[in-house]
């Protein structure tokens, strides 16, 4: 039984994580597979979003602790950190609309893979944690360092400190997700806004993606100098000229990618 499972639908690839007897948790053979099909979909020109999911009962209940490797050495140790925050960073990084519907129990590592996404949408019943400091841990694959730049450093605190579950309507108040769902809706919801991005030009979305992930951890003099060179790049697509062509001429836009 493969660690994700993908499937394809009019444009949209669902990456389903498939370890329901322990809760989706992410084992070495997850981030295997994350390495592979990451690298599939950014090249897979088909593709105009993705969403990732959990099967069964769980998003996902974070890092295998059977596999946390808690005896090797500091530096072996960081090493084997490196790994899993390299697949995360390389979610984040996919110049493609990314979506993480949240089902059920989403915690630790797993809340810190749906924060690597660009939108998340969660189920009505679903509930979100951070409750490393239960065994003497931190998050440390980016609830410290990526959280703060989503929801502020107050409710960062807030939710690393005191461990708490927090409902889909906690954490649409303070901004973690943007969406909630009715539990039997939140598969349809998510393919129907991936499926909206088939309609748009996949460069300027690629290029969005990019300019402001690096506006948001630099000076606003340096991210207009990025917004600059975005736009002086695209000016010059045939998606540009499309889009342009289609305005002026009042009928939707065709993209060539």
């Amino acid at each position: 039984m493969p660690a994700i499972e993908r499937s394809d639908k009019n444009g949209v690839a669902t990456l389903t994580m498939n370890r329901p007897g322990r809760l989706n948790a992410l084992g070495d053979e997850t981030f295997a597979a994350m390495a592979t099909i990451f690298d599939e979909i950014a090249r897979d020109e088909s593709i105009a979003a993705v969403i990732i999911t959990g099967a069964g009962e769980a998003f996902c209940s974070g890092r295998d602790i059977d596999e946390l490797r808690c005896e090797d050495p500091g530096d072996q140790f960081r090493w084997f950190l490196r790994q899993q925050h390299d697949q995360m960073d390389h979610l984040e990084a996919l110049e493609k609309p990314t979506i993480a519907a949240i089902n059920g129990v989403c915690v630790g590592g797993g809340l810190e893979l749906a924060i690597c996404c660009d939108i998340r949408i969660m189920a009505r019943s679903a509930t979100v944690a951070y409750p490393e400091n239960r065994i003497g841990l931190i998050p440390a694959s980016g609830a410290v360092s990526r959280m703060q730049n989503i929801i502020g450093p107050a409710w960062t605190k807030e939710m690393v400190l005191t461990g708490d579950h927090f409902s889909a309507d906690q954490a649409r108040e303070m901004g973690l997700v943007t969406r909630v769902a009715d539990d039997g809706e939140l598969l349809d919801k998510a393919q129907a806004l991936g499926e909206t991005f088939n309609a748009k030009s996949k460069a300027a979305l690629g290029l969005a993606k990019v300019a402001i992930d690096l506006c948001a951890n630099t000076d606003v003099t340096s991210g207009r100098i990025i917004e600059r060179l975005g736009q002086s790049l695209l000016i010059h697509e045939p998606d540009h000229l499309e889009g342009m062509a289609s305005f002026r001429e009042k009928r939707p836009p065709v993209f060539e990618r």
